[in-house]
């Protein structure tokens, strides 16, 4: 098969490589964190009514912090904070700015109630000792902090989230902003927000491209230098890595692929997998030539190509469904990861099999590999004897079996504060504000009102559960239309506004609306419809498994309240993300392996080998996640692209050495013993080889100052060792039970050597 149109195969090769690159320029990226949000789910869709109602969450805060009982620093704070409210004005995109300098306080005589800013009649000039503390909990740990240490000005944005241009514009001008305002002495400036989150996402993804993944490719590089014995043929190894990822996203391109955070792993799983899965034909061409240095090299790059076919093709079907499987996870981002993952396996089988060979046969010298002649030596004394190592093999059960029990403890969660090193510049700066003034998780609640918003008894229902979110440990600062009226009501009516008829609270409200600047509005707090009200709640430092906690405890509180509300904002959906799709993906992997282990029993005609298949694929990712649990308790989104890869290459791996044990059965005839020594002679040294290569190009990412990606690296490491392990020392006792072979078990006759098998490959 593969000799007929060998020529005109690699010609439609070349060609669907340069048509695939021409739309590499229609590709896209986003920076936009939202990106791993489905719209179709209920709670992005709250998300997007709220809005649609009271605008959306683009938020630039810019603080400022003296020392403690630095009361030089603390007077000179109220000037700076006019300076920096003026400077945000400035930032591209800017639609509304709020901080002391403008924020609405009533002040009263006997003839007018009149509106100035707070700073102007409180903090002029300077705030005086217990300021803050007097002026209620709507100012307290939001725009300052009790002793007036902390200020803050709040930049709301309005842009295309999905434009990478404008995040860095932004981050620009806040550069700006940072190296042109004078601070007063000892005093630090600080930026949180969504924009700086973006950025600091987009930045942290370009430096993990430039600088660990580079560093990885060059380690993989030299691995299959050493390994192969050849530079030419790693060449041509990795190039077929960088073809099969240039034609993959080229095709992306075509249909208009925008890469996102949650995607830019794309390249490093696609050169994961193309490298595994032509690992076996290098590695068959290698030990070819290294037991039998006068091969023909032409003959030999196409007889290797015959002899992989088969295997291959079918590895790497299984893990085209494994990819495929990732379409039924909720994230859009990762719906993304897994097709056009799947997409590029076919393409590396293309090229594999149609152009590689071309380029093989013409390199000229291709010298015996020291790597193999160390490695195969000991690979077959391994062969000789696999499958009556019993104690190994049961002591590496146990030991698996320990590590997996582990997995009870592992719990599904993410920080995304977290998710950066503490020495970057986002993570300090977000850590250092939640210690001084609010932390950074933003819950929003849209209460509605039975009729509308003025109805005393609906306000003093939410006015208590209003009270009761102030009591929660784990918020910080709420903000609503009750505190307009518990502050402002004093200035405008004689009465308590609890007393007050729905007339009356409607006349405070105005009065409030009235002493607002240009670009304030009341809608920040109710609706335009005046049907429903916000509650702003801004939480500490929180895991999603810690905001879920707190939704659940918002939703029964305002049952309890006797109140209707959506407990939304940009934290909700986030951490259900990992909770929800994490799950998810095990679940559909677990599927998918349970699945093609069937098939491949009924190809292999025998239930025992597809119930051993399944074995030695789930083994060792729960060994992985096991011995993962013994430094961590908890694994976040990471662990999407662990499951996907490392099931890939685990699945690739087993099912070539079983493949080779029922060649040597139904091929040549062999007994179970003999054929378990075969395929260890077989495929033995690809499978160290590719797992040597692997672990040390992830293993780089374990030192890596992103989180998700030292997660990634840390944790696949720990994967492919036992996979290897399992592979070795336990599959081979396993398969002396597969029911397959002649007779009874017989002492090996085939010859594992430096000279070769009977078959010639």
């Amino acid at each position: 098969m593969l000799k007929i149109g060998q020529s005109s195969i690699a010609f439609l090769c070349l060609g669907i490589f340069l048509f695939s690159i021409a739309g590499l320029p229609r590709l896209s990226f986003t920076p936009d964190n939202r990106v791993f949000l489905d719209p179709t789910d209920q709670r992005v869709a709250d998300l997007t009514r709220f809005e649609d109602t009271f605008g959306a969450a683009n938020i630039v805060g810019i603080v400022v912090t003296c020392p403690p009982n630095s009361l030089n620093c603390q007077r000179l704070l109220p000037a700076t904070i006019k300076e920096l409210h003026q400077r945000s004005l400035s930032i591209p995109y800017v639609v509304r700015v709020e901080s002391l300098d403008n924020h609405p306080v009533l002040a009263s005589d006997e003839n007018q109630v009149f509106s100035t800013s707070f700073l102007d009649k409180l903090c002029n000039p300077h705030c005086p000792e217990g300021t803050f503390k007097r002026s209620g909990t709507a100012l307290t740990k939001r725009l300052a902090n009790a002793k007036g240490e902390t200020m803050a000005v709040f930049a709301s944005l309005r842009f295309d989230t999905s434009e990478t241009s404008a995040v860095f514009e932004i981050d620009n001008s806040l550069k700006r902003i940072e190296s042109e305002t004078i601070l007063p002495p000892q005093a630090t400036l600080h930026f949180v927000g969504r924009v700086p989150m973006m950025y600091a996402f987009v930045q942290a993804s370009i430096d993990e491209i430039i600088g660990y993944m580079g560093l990885a490719t060059l380690l993989i590089m030299i691995l299959l230098v050493v390994t192969f014995g050849n530079i030419s043929l790693a060449c041509v190894s990795l190039g077929l890595s960088i073809s099969t990822i240039l034609t993959t996203f080229g095709i992306a391109g075509w249909f208009g692929f925008v890469v996102s955070l949650g995607s830019a792993a794309l390249p490093t799983v696609i050169l994961t997998l193309s490298t595994a899965t032509a690992m076996h034909y290098f590695m068959n061409v290698v030990r070819v030539i290294t037991e039998d240095s006068s091969r023909n090299i032409p003959s030999t790059a196409f007889g290797a190509a015959r002899y992989q076919f088969t295997p291959t093709i079918i590895t790497a079907a299984t893990t085209v469904v494994a990819m495929l499987s990732m379409l039924l996870v909720d994230s859009p981002s990762f719906r993304d990861l897994g097709l056009w993952t799947a997409v590029s396996l076919p393409i590396c089988c293309l090229y594999l099999f149609g152009l590689v060979p071309h380029v093989v046969a013409r390199i000229s010298n291709i010298r015996p590999s020291l790597w193999q002649t160390f490695l195969q030596p000991l690979l077959n004394r391994h062969a000789r004897a696999a499958g009556k190592h019993w104690v190994t093999a049961i002591i590496v059960l146990v030991a698996a079996t320990a590590a997996t029990a582990n997995i009870s403890r592992l719990s599904v969660g993410d920080d995304l504060i977290r998710y950066f090193d503490a020495d970057s510049r986002f993570r300090a700066d977000a850590e250092h504000v939640a210690s001084t003034l609010v932390g950074p998780t933003n819950i929003e609640v849209i209460v509605d009102a039975p009729s509308e918003i003025y109805d005393p008894l609906f306000l003093r229902a939410t006015a208590q559960f209003i009270k009761d979110l102030r009591a929660h440990p784990h918020i910080d600062a709420v903000t609503s239309i009750i505190d307009v009226l518990d502050i402002h009501g004093e200035h405008v009516s004689p009465t308590h506004w609890t007393e007050l008829d729905a007339s009356g609270i409607a006349q405070l409200i105005f009065a409030y609306e009235l002493s607002l600047s240009a670009d304030q509005s009341t809608n920040d707090l109710i609706s335009v419809d005046h049907s429903q009200l916000r509650i702003s709640i801004v939480a500490k430092d929180l895991t999603s498994n810690e905001i879920i906690a707190l939704e659940d405890w918002l939703n029964e509180n305002t049952d309890l309240a006797g109140i209707s509300a959506t407990i939304t904002g940009e934290a909700v959906p986030l951490a259900h993300l990992s909770q929800e799709n994490i799950p998810n993906i095990a679940w559909s992997l677990f599927l998918t392996i349970l699945g093609t282990s069937i098939v491949l029993g009924v190809y292999f005609r025998s239930i025992k080998l597809g119930a051993i298949l399944f074995f030695t694929t789930v083994a060792p990712i729960l060994c992985g996640f096991g011995i993962w649990t013994l430094s961590e308790d908890s694994i976040g989104m990471a662990a999407t692209i662990i499951l996907c890869i490392c099931t890939g290459i685990v699945i690739d791996d087993t099912v070539h050495m079983v493949y080779r044990f029922h060649y040597a059965i139904s091929q040549l005839g062999e007994s179970r013993m003999n054929a378990i020594s075969y395929a260890i002679h077989r495929v033995g040294n690809a499978i160290c080889t590719t797992t040597l290569i692997l672990v040390v190009g992830f293993g780089v990412l374990a030192f890596s100052k992103f989180e998700v990606n030292s997660a990634f690296g840390t944790c696949t490491v720990l994967v492919l060792v036992a996979a290897v392990l399992i592979d070795l020392l336990i599959l081979p006792s396993l398969l002396t039970f597969s029911g397959a072979g002649s007779g009874k078990l017989q002492s090996p006759t085939v010859t594992v050597s430096n000279k070769g098998t009977r078959d010639g490959l």
